[in-house]
């Protein structure tokens, strides 16, 4: 298939979040890498180092090894004039105040950028822009995963690893925190903790819980 792909054109193919993936992806992933490179093309992947398992390290060994990893390029936070930008596209005419809260709100992150500032040219605050934006990945989440998500909202800082598996069971930590993470709302903090990717986002949160859930976690 990869062979046929190529066969006219060069061959791009882009893997997002691979740091999620499960065994059995992680190594159709090495299958491919090894078919790809002989031929006209490129492989780019895209992970977070703090929540890369064993497995994926594997394989990235593996391809360096090989060669076949050519370049890492390390993603900070957006610069400030491309921030300007993002922010200038998302909501015309927000004015230069405006759009330093903006930018001063995001931190370097081009989603929050680009909710804050449509929210604050509709006259609502930063935070109000992106409540829109977690209620579906707040929706999608259940059980354990919910719990650390809710409770990391309510605490207004990163969960501990002992907190959360005194939340959520020891049994069920490890399930729960990948799911969590995978809602893009959370990430892992250092020490095998979780936190959320931006305050923003967690105020986002919190807004969206309803009175008694979120006194609920306040409580857990």
């Amino acid at each position: 298939g990869l062979e046929w792909g190529a066969r006219h054109a060069p061959l791009l193919l882009a893997l997002e979040d691979v740091h999620r993936a499960d065994g059995a992806s992680l190594a159709l992933l090495a299958h491919v890498a090894r078919r790809v490179e002989p031929l006209p093309g490129l492989l780019a992947l895209t992970w977070r180092d703090a929540e890369a398992g064993p497995g994926l390290a594997r394989v990235l060994d593996d391809l360096r090894r090989r060669g076949t990893l050519r370049a890492e390029v390390a993603l900070g936070p957006l610069p400030e004039d491309d921030l300007a930008r993002l922010v200038a596209e998302a909501a015309p005419g927000i004015g230069s105040e405006g759009a330093r809260r903006a930018a001063t709100a995001a931190n370097g992150n081009p989603l929050v950028a680009r909710e804050a500032a449509r929210a604050i040219a509709a006259g609502r605050e930063p935070a109000e822009g992106l409540r829109a934006w977690v209620r579906g990945p707040l929706a999608r989440l259940a059980g354990p995963a919910l719990v650390l998500v809710e409770c990391a909202a309510a605490a207004a800082r990163p969960l501990r690893a002992d907190e959360a598996a005194a939340l959520v069971g020891a049994d069920d930590v490890a399930e729960a925190h990948a799911e969590a993470a995978a809602s893009s709302l959370v990430e892992a903090a250092p020490g095998g903790g979780l936190r959320f990717v931006h305050d923003l986002v967690r105020e986002a949160c919190v807004a969206e819980l309803e009175q008694a859930r979120r006194a609920r976690a306040h409580r857990r």
